[in-house]
């Protein structure tokens, strides 16, 4: 489901100004709830450069923090779990 959201957000986003400072945030939230990080990490950065004030940045900010330490977690989890 949330793949064929996004892949439905980028095509009603086609010929959008790219000045639109919402556009990567939005991208980046749909793209952490596939489970791709990484990415999700490169529009949250985006989003960030493009963000209107300080305020906003800093929320992006703390959102891409909380990425970083759920995948930190993740990779922990699967070190403890694996078998000596």
């Amino acid at each position: 489901m949330w793949r064929a959201r996004l892949l439905g957000f980028d095509f009603w986003m086609t010929g959008v100004s790219g000045d639109e400072p919402y556009l990567a945030l939005v991208r980046g939230v749909l793209l952490e709830e596939l489970g791709c990080t990484d990415e999700a990490l490169t529009e949250l950065g985006r989003a960030e450069a493009d963000a209107r004030n300080p305020h906003e940045a800093a929320q992006v900010r703390a959102h891409a923090a909380r990425i970083r330490g759920s995948a930190l977690g993740v990779i922990s989890d699967r070190v403890r779990s694996t078998p000596a």
